[in-house]
């Protein structure tokens, strides 16, 4: 990972110093790392689970973007066919540890489809 950091700095003819230097006050720091989107988790299956729950597993990404993974998000379809996703683990956090984890409040009798 590479590292960036910036600064803003404003200035006018009140501000600017001998020689043509800067003499405004700096912005706030931002850090940016230089980083893309990892490739797809691999491998994933539904590994565990019953009527109303699914357990589902996968592999680490092959690419990880530049940057170390942070976590994972899953997300799930109404379960009656429907196009739209939402989180389907109700805003918890899957750490960048766990490869596996378990999705609740889940109807039986109807298809699910996760990304």
């Amino acid at each position: 990972d590479i590292e960036y950091v910036f600064a803003v700095q404003a200035d006018n003819w009140k501000t600017r110093a001998p020689g043509g230097a800067f003499a405004g006050q700096n912005s706030t720091f931002l850090h940016a790392v230089t980083a893309r989107a990892p490739s797809a988790p691999p491998f994933v299956v539904r590994s565990g689970g019953d009527k109303d729950t699914v357990e589902l597993s996968w592999g680490t990404p092959s690419d990880d973007g530049g940057s170390a993974i942070m976590r994972y998000a899953i997300f799930r379809n109404d379960g009656q066919g429907g196009t739209h996703f939402t989180d389907a683990m109700g805003g918890a956090i899957v750490n960048y540890t766990q490869t596996a984890a378990l999705i609740t409040g889940l109807s039986a009798g109807y298809y699910y489809a996760f990304q």
